[in-house]
């Protein structure tokens, strides 16, 4: 009989390995730079947070919220 010794940070690890698998499967891309997404800036001004995106074939009265 083989005795295995439970190791806590090897079952992170293998959870972390899974997931990491799971999310690149899922979206088929290794990260979102890949995807193809617009560049966006992101900033607060005063109370407001500002999105600025280049969307390109797009009107800005087609966008809601501008």
């Amino acid at each position: 009989m083989r005795v295995r010794v439970w190791d806590p940070f090897y079952e992170i690890l293998q959870l972390q390995d899974r997931t990491n698998r799971l999310l690149k499967d899922g979206f088929g891309q290794t990260s979102l730079a890949d995807a193809n997404m617009p560049a966006v800036d992101v900033y607060e001004e005063g109370d407001k947070l500002v999105i600025e995106a280049a969307l390109p074939n797009f009107d800005r009265k087609d966008i809601e919220g501008t």
